[in-house]
């Protein structure tokens, strides 16, 4: 029946505020009303005793005693006559009756408690009891005009106070359901938009509370997903570049040699061979990250020195860099042992170093360390080569980037080994960093927990 929150949420403000409102009012009057009666009563005893004692005094006893009209005292002395019992000092009931007990009965000892004494000159004389006590009689006393006048002022300013607290509620609901509500059509909105493909929709809500931080959280939500799209459109892009040129290279050469426009030839199959290698290289590379994304990526972790990690590292890379006359070089402060899987440890410095290599000028130096930093192991692979520019330093992890493009799509570089050696890293558990300064060299840090 209610679809709009707005209204669902202006209804409940107005329902609780009336309940709350009827509450209180019933509380008030209830209350009020029974003070305004109590009140009445023991003006009224205290007006008969009053007009007890001038009896006394006037006739020096109780004999003959009746309500006499004393101009408006005895009006109102007749009308509180029919609510007291007077007694002598004995508790003879003098006047009125209360219960089974008439005029000349003595009154009963549970009613003599509440009695009320009448002095004259320090005796007692006698004792008026209300018959209208709170804890005797549940009969409502009647009001004199004034009281009833009263009493009628305060139940309308009660009604009145609370048709305004329900207008006043009526109104602060419909402004803040508004205010609640605003945000949320827009954030429906902008999911809509989301959904019908309009990634990166952002909605400008600037409140600090929970509809604020969800807000934010959709915003980043719409750019991760923009960026996302971004990312897939240009890695289905380099993917089919750097598959299209091995492959235009090895379809070259094979429809020239079926065509008989050469002979095949020890230097066309080398070609050949290196392209293929190429593709096998890019499509394991593919795999190994699509295993990681997945959470596939299958480790087998053992006790291993860091001695021996850095050992293997150094022999496989020291031909290599030797053939470009640079110095590798291994440093392990103390022997220690991690938890790791070893070939793929393997793989993430054999990545590293082939990059430094890349990257370094013939007469530098790349260095491979490992120490223990309390309960981490902290690798580092640092070389004296080109650096890394600092606007392209956030983004040497990312797939397919690479710093020199051209350079590295020559040399056959997928632009994936970073991004495998992250996966890998993140895999144990760890986390890998870098530090560069162009023309100074570039540091690569692993830390494993």
């Amino acid at each position: 029946m209610f679809r709009s929150i707005a209204l669902k949420l202006t209804l409940a403000f107005v329902l609780v505020s009336l309940a709350g409102i009827v509450m209180m009012g019933w509380l008030v009057r209830s209350r009020t009303e029974n003070q305004i009666q109590q009140l009445n009563n023991r003006n009224q005893v205290a007006s008969f005793v009053n007009f007890a004692e001038d009896w006394y005094v006037d006739n020096g006893s109780w004999d003959n005693f009746r309500l006499s009209p004393r101009g408006e005292q005895g009006n109102s002395n007749r009308r509180f006559g029919r609510d007291v019992v007077l007694t002598d000092e004995q508790y003879t009931i003098i006047f009125g009756e209360i219960g089974p007990n008439d005029p000349g009965d003595k009154l009963q000892q549970s009613v003599r408690q509440r009695a009320q004494p009448i002095e004259i000159n320090n005796e007692t004389v006698g004792y008026v009891v209300s018959k209208r006590d709170q804890s005797n009689s549940p009969t409502v006393q009647a009001l004199g005009a004034a009281e009833q006048i009263f009493l009628n002022q305060f139940r309308r300013a009660v009604w009145l106070g609370s048709g305004v607290a329900i207008l006043v509620a009526l109104l602060v609901g419909a402004f803040l359901a508004g205010t609640l509500s605003r945000p949320l059509r827009k954030l429906t909105t902008a999911t809509q938009a989301l959904a019908d493909g309009n990634l990166g929709e952002q909605v400008d809500i600037r409140s600090n509370d929970e509809i604020g931080n969800l807000a934010q959280a959709f915003n980043k939500m719409s750019n991760d997903l923009a960026l996302g799209e971004q990312q897939r459109k240009q890695m289905t892009a380099d993917i089919a570049h750097d598959l299209r040129t091995p492959l235009s290279v090895i379809l070259g050469y094979t429809e020239a040699l079926s065509e008989g426009k050469f002979e095949g030839d020890a230097e066309v199959y080398e070609a050949m061979h290196t392209e293929a290698q190429h593709l096998n290289r890019l499509i394991d590379d593919l795999r190994t990250l699509s295993l990681a994304d997945a959470g596939k990526l299958s480790l087998q972790k053992t006790n291993v020195q860091a001695s021996e990690i850095l050992h293997q590292a150094h022999m496989a890379w020291r031909v290599g860099a030797s053939n470009r006359n640079i110095e590798l070089v291994t440093h392990l402060p103390n022997d220690f042992e991690v938890v790791v899987d070893p070939g793929r440890m393997g793989q993430i410095l054999s990545n590293l170093v082939s990059n430094s290599i890349r990257y370094t000028p013939a007469g530098g130096t790349i260095s491979i360390s490992a120490l223990q930093d309390g309960p981490s192991a902290v690798f580092n692979v640092a070389d004296t080569g080109n650096g890394i520019p600092a606007d392209q330093l956030p983004h040497i992890f990312d797939r397919f980037y690479r710093v020199n493009a051209a350079r590295e799509t020559a040399q056959g570089q997928s632009g994936l080994g970073l991004t495998i050696v992250k996966s890998l890293v993140e895999a144990h558990g760890g986390t890998i960093s870098a530090t560069s300064e162009v023309g100074a060299g570039t540091t690569f840090t692993i830390r494993l927990a």
